[in-house]
């Protein structure tokens, strides 16, 4: 089965090391072995963007 999930993580203010965080995130994801493929958009501020062009078929749930 191939699935793809697509998502925003929240990393916080940058007074809050938005970088270390994803490191982490990127680490730990490294660890699983039921993650076989991931890949990070750079950086974005989720109020006020930049925002990268949508495909149209985003679900909201």
């Amino acid at each position: 089965m191939n699935e793809t999930i697509e998502g925003i993580i929240q990393l916080g203010t940058a007074a809050k090391q938005p970088e270390k965080r994803l490191e982490r995130i990127t680490d730990w994801l490294k660890d699983r072995p039921d993650v076989l493929h991931f890949q990070f958009s750079p950086l974005f501020d989720g109020w006020n963007g930049p925002f990268l062009d949508s495909d149209g078929q985003e679900n909201n749930f």
